[in-house]
């Protein structure tokens, strides 16, 4: 109720008896994960289920601690910012489908929809199961990688790939690989491990990340694995 409480101060009617009905609160404030599941989950199935769920709590805190100012570059020279991660993700939900299921992109394991600026993350139960296998790792890469996808960035990327009305496995490649790169970059950020081995893998070199420095005012380069350098 703080939101509602903030936005909404208590009012009073002639009789001090009004009652006022909560409004809904603004889609930053949850994240809705839906089952799209023509069966009831099994035990197992479930159990990922709320593990998803529980894993959406702790990115949503990680994530409202990123600085808005932390600004990652990517192989191709693009940029990503941890404000538009932050507007991302405080407006996405995900959908939970079943393993016959097939995407709009032909796949059938999970899809990140930017849907036009209300991002949707769906997995497909078995892949969620997959990933949950992984532990805590596991889901935290499954969460960050689809929310890099809907990066301006990894969006253009794909814009221009499809540009020549062909989608090759060579561009894919390159594509998924630099979304497990922000994923990584961006767990390392908020202080998340995402899991070692991931299909497409991990670039050899660490995507940098840097952000306007609290000391002097100076700018600072974080590499992954040298620490900080002035």
């Amino acid at each position: 109720m703080a939101w509602f409480e903030e936005n909404y101060p208590p009012t009073e009617s002639a009789d001090d008896t009004e009652v006022v009905t909560p409004p809904t609160p603004p889609d930053s404030a949850s994240h809705d994960a839906k089952l799209n599941l023509t069966h009831t989950p099994t035990a197992a199935e479930q159990r990922a289920i709320d593990n998803l769920k529980a894993r959406v709590v702790a990115v949503d805190t990680a994530i409202k601690g990123l600085s808005d100012d932390v600004i990652y570059t990517l192989a191709d020279g693009r940029v990503a910012t941890g404000a538009e991660i932050k507007v991302a993700w405080s407006k996405t939900d995900f959908t939970i489908n079943e393993n016959s299921h097939v995407y709009a992109n032909g796949g059938r394991y999970g899809e990140a929809n930017w849907n036009n600026g209300n991002p949707e993350i769906s997995y497909n139960i078995g892949a969620l199961q997959g990933y949950d296998a992984f532990g805590v790792a596991g889901l935290n890469y499954l969460i960050l990688h689809e929310l890099s996808h809907m990066t301006e960035a990894q969006r253009e990327a794909l814009a221009e790939a499809y540009s020549d009305g062909e989608y090759s496995e060579a561009e894919r490649h390159a594509h998924e690989l630099e979304a497990n790169d922000l994923a990584r970059a961006l767990g390392e950020t908020i202080g998340l491990n995402v899991v070692n081995t991931v299909g497409d893998g991990y670039s050899t070199d660490p995507i940098s990340y840097h952000n306007f420095g609290e000391y002097y005012g100076d700018w600072y380069t974080h590499f992954p694995d040298t620490g900080i350098l002035p």
